[in-house]
């Protein structure tokens, strides 16, 4: 199941492309990024391999997973993600950015079209995303994009060898088509 690229007012949200290693190994590898995320940075290798089997995820029939790159004046800047959970009426988004985007409303842009994305194409009830509890930029582009706070879990995330606190943001169906009307 192959997605038609996302538009946004200064955006291009995109399947990604083989194309894409060089640039998405600079987000992967970046250590500022992946500071409060239970993953990475990872090597040359690794950002290999996770892009191949990524491409591969776009041409399962029943998909699931669907990561994209986020291109700005034909850069790519970041990659985002939503995963449909089994009950296929939920699902989960991320992002990241490079450092030199943060701060700039990019993430946010980002979420409204991950939301528009999932509750549009699957008819999805609920949409969650789960930051760490010290990610404060990550926080506000979820506020910023409707979402709203719907737990904190304490010490509930291995990062970097730390137990770390959780909040975890939603959206439900009917607040998204609120917000967009």
């Amino acid at each position: 199941m192959k997605i038609k690229p996302i538009l946004t007012e200064r955006l291009l949200i995109r399947e990604l492309e083989a194309k894409d290693l060089d640039g998405l190994f600079k987000i992967r590898s970046n250590d500022c990024i992946f500071k409060l995320v239970i993953w990475g940075p990872v090597s040359y290798l690794e950002t290999k391999k996770m892009l191949e089997k990524q491409i591969e995820f776009q041409n399962m029939i029943d998909r699931k997973v669907f990561v994209f790159g986020v291109i700005f004046k034909e850069e790519l800047i970041g990659e985002c993600f939503l995963v449909v959970k089994d009950n296929k009426t939920d699902a989960e988004i991320g992002y990241y950015f490079l450092p030199d985007y943060w701060g700039r409303g990019f993430a946010t842009e980002t979420i409204k079209s991950l939301l528009a994305f999932g509750f549009n194409e699957f008819n999805l009830h609920r949409i969650i995303a789960k930051v760490d509890s010290e990610n404060h930029g990550s926080s506000n582009a979820l506020i910023g994009a409707g979402f709203r706070l719907e737990g904190y879990f304490k010490k509930d995330s291995m990062i970097k060898g730390e137990w770390r606190d959780s909040k975890l943001y939603a959206m439900l169906e009917n607040e998204w088509k609120n917000l967009i009307s």
